[in-house]
């Protein structure tokens, strides 16, 4: 029997590594990019992960591949973007304020809304905090379960749980402001 790309990756063997990890590149690469604010600051974490996770390789457990090389990033990203700064909370409208649910379906009515509430969407998850940010693309976007979450970034599960809905509750924010009618824009 011959041995598997994971075993030969731990015996040393980099290409069998690259090839391990490099369907999951463009997840990392994506989530790195939401979460840095400078350009460039993704491509370097990029390659720290890369470096980390080869240098890591023999703590990797049960979890899929993806999802471990994932961890490792945000633990990591978390640590180099992390402000000194105490108080690392979302800025703006309050995170407090009650849902609003609003028409079903109302972002299927004009195109131009879409494209609207997206640029919002983007914009409102670049303001977040970081480990607001880090916390909202673990879960709501690369669907981790607060549990692996919060080891990713050595934090509880109950703590992950009050930054995803803190952070949902600014989005929600971001997207009934965004979905308003407004003045016409040309």
């Amino acid at each position: 029997m011959s041995p598997t790309l994971l075993e030969l990756a731990r015996a040393g063997d980099q290409e069998a590594f690259e090839r391990l990890v490099a369907p999951h590149l463009p997840r990392i690469h994506r989530f790195l990019a939401s979460l840095c604010r400078r350009p460039g600051e993704a491509e370097n974490l990029l390659m720290e992960t890369a470096c980390d996770a080869w240098r890591h390789l023999a703590d990797l457990g049960d979890e899929p591949m993806g999802d471990w090389v994932l961890s490792r990033c945000a633990s990591l990203a978390v640590r180099r973007l992390r402000p000194s700064e105490p108080g690392d909370r979302p800025r703006g409208p309050s995170c407090r304020r009650p849902l609003n649910t609003g028409p079903a379906g109302r972002w299927a009515e004009a195109p131009e809304l879409d494209e609207r509430v997206r640029r919002a969407i983007r914009s409102g998850v670049r303001r977040l905090p970081l480990l607001y940010r880090a916390v909202f693309l673990l879960c709501d976007v690369d669907h981790l379960s607060p549990e692996a979450a919060a080891a990713a970034l050595h934090r509880s599960p109950e703590q992950v749980r009050r930054l995803r809905h803190e952070a949902r509750l600014a989005m929600v924010e971001v997207i009934d402001a965004a979905s308003r009618p407004g003045p016409e824009r040309g």
